[in-house]
C-alpha cells in the first residue's frame, strides 16, 4: 500500500513511507477512516500536519488528518498515532438548517419534495453549501440552475464539488410521484445521512481527476452484479471466513405518536408483516416541536425504523485474484452473490475495504452485509 499527501489541488504528491503500521477502511453506509502508528515523531508530524489531506495509490478516496497522540512510555521510544476520516467528513462543520429571508430566526420545520430521500439529501446538501448550474438527463428540461448557499456564502466549500447523482431523477417528470420529507435541522451530515440510509443510498468523497482540484462529493447506490460477480467459499476463493445472522433486536413496522396524530409506517412497500415476521417499535414524538405533519411522522419513522435492521454479515479474506477486482470489476455498496458453506446463498452487499501494512505484510479484504430481499 502506497500511503501518498495530497498537494493544493489535492492532486497526489508525496509518497510516505517507513512508517510501523497502517490501517486504511473505506466504508460505504459510513465515513472511512485510518490509523498510522510510527515511532519517526518528528518527520509523521511535518509531513502529515493536522487537516492535511492523504491518498492511497490504489484508492480514489481522500482522507483528512484529524488526530495525533503522543505516547511516551518510561522505556523505548515515543509513539505517534495519527488518524482521521474521509473527506465527506468535513460536512458535519455545517448545520442543515434554513434561516427565514430578513428575519434571522431559524425555520425549524424544514421539508422538502422529491421522488426520494437521496434526491432530497442532494437537495439539502445543494442549498447549504451553493453548488453550480447542473444539466439533467432529460435535455428537454432546463438544467437545475446554480445555487447559492442559502443562509451564508461563507458556508459554501471551494475545493468541493456535489456531484450530481447518477440516479438523480429530474423533478420536472416526477411531480405525481414525489414526497414530501421532513429535513431535521441540525448537523448537516448526520441530516444528510439519515435521509440517505431510508432508501440504501450512500455518501462518498472522490479525488479530482488530473487537471481537476475540486474533490467529489457524490450520493450514489452501489450496483446490483449478482448476474456477474458470485464469490464462491466452497472453492477456495476466501482464505478465512465467519458468519453472523440474527433476526433478535430488529423492526420492521412502527407506530409513531406526536403531539396532534399518530400512524404507522413500513419499512418496505412488501405486504404488512405478520405473526412472528411482525417486528413492531414505538416512537413518541410528544416531546418533539414541529413534527405534527404526515411527513415528518413518517420520515422520523423511517429513520428510526433503519437502526434496527437484522444482522446477517459475513467477513472473509478473499484470495489475490478477487481482491484485484475491487475498484474495477465491483466497487463499495455494489450487491454481489456469495455462495458460502453450510447450504448459504446470500446477496451481499460491499460495506467495507480494508487494506493494512504492517511488520507481517500488506493485507486487504472486504466486509459484506447481506442484502434481505423485502427490503433491499
Amino acid at each position: 500500500m502506497e500511503l501518498l499527501t495530497l498537494d493544493a489541488n489535492y492532486q497526489p504528491a508525496e509518497l510516505i513511507e517507513r512508517y510501523d503500521s497502517l490501517v486504511w477502511t473505506e466504508r460505504y453506509f459510513t465515513t472511512g477512516d485510518f490509523q498510522l502508528v510510527t515511532t519517526d515523531v518528528q518527520r509523521m508530524l511535518k509531513l502529515l500536519p493536522l487537516e492535511r489531506c492523504i491518498t492511497v495509490r490504489d484508492s480514489t478516496v481522500p482522507m483528512l488528518v484529524e488526530l495525533h497522540k503522543i505516547q511516551k512510555p518510561k522505556s523505548g521510544p515515543p509513539q505517534l498515532v495519527i488518524t482521521g476520516r474521509s473527506f465527506e467528513s468535513v460536512l458535519e462543520r455545517r448545520a442543515a438548517v434554513k434561516f427565514e429571508a430578513g428575519i434571522g430566526t431559524p425555520r425549524i420545520e424544514w421539508i422538502e419534495t422529491g421522488p426520494k430521500t437521496s434526491d432530497v439529501a442532494y437537495q439539502v446538501m445543494r442549498q447549504i453549501l451553493g453548488d453550480v448550474e447542473r444539466p439533467l438527463k432529460n435535455i428537454d428540461l432546463p438544467p437545475l440552475p446554480a445555487q447559492l448557499p442559502i443562509n451564508s456564502v461563507n458556508d459554501a466549500f471551494s475545493m468541493v464539488d456535489l456531484t450530481l447523482p447518477a440516479d438523480y431523477q429530474d423533478p420536472p417528470d416526477n411531480i405525481f410521484a414525489a414526497g414530501s420529507f421532513e429535513v431535521k435541522s441540525g448537523n448537516l451530515y448526520t441530516t444528510v445521512m439519515e435521509l440517505m440510509t431510508t432508501n440504501h443510498h450512500a455518501l462518498k468523497a472522490v479525488r479530482p481527476a488530473p487537471g481537476s482540484n475540486k474533490i467529489g462529493l457524490e450520493i450514489y447506490n452501489g450496483a446490483n452484479l449478482t448476474d456477474y460477480v458470485v464469490f464462491d467459499a466452497r472453492f477456495d476463493q476466501f482464505e478465512d471466513s465467519t458468519y453472523l445472522m440474527s433476526y433478535a433486536g430488529s423492526a420492521d413496522w412502527a407506530y409513531v405518536s406526536s403531539k396532534t396524530g399518530s400512524q404507522t409506517v413500513s419499512k418496505t412497500q412488501a405486504l404488512e408483516p405478520i405473526d412472528l415476521s411482525r417486528r413492531v417499535i414505538y416512537l413518541d414524538l410528544s416531546g418533539v416541536e414541529n413534527v405534527d405533519s404526515w411527513d415528518a411522522r413518517r420520515t422520523r419513522g423511517l429513520i428510526e425504523l433503519y437502526k434496527f435492521n437484522a444482522t446477517v454479515m459475513y467477513t472473509g479474506k478473499l484470495t489475490d485474484q478477487f481482491l484485484a477486482g475491487f475498484n474495477s470489476d465491483y466497487f463499495l455498496g455494489d450487491i454481489l452473490r456469495l455462495d458460502g458453506e453450510y447450504g448459504l446463498s446470500e446477496y451481499v452487499r460491499v460495506a467495507e475495504f480494508i487494506r493494512s501494512d504492517d511488520s507481517t505484510g500488506s493485507k486487504a479484504y472486504p466486509t459484506f452485509e447481506t442484502v434481505v430481499t423485502d427490503d433491499a
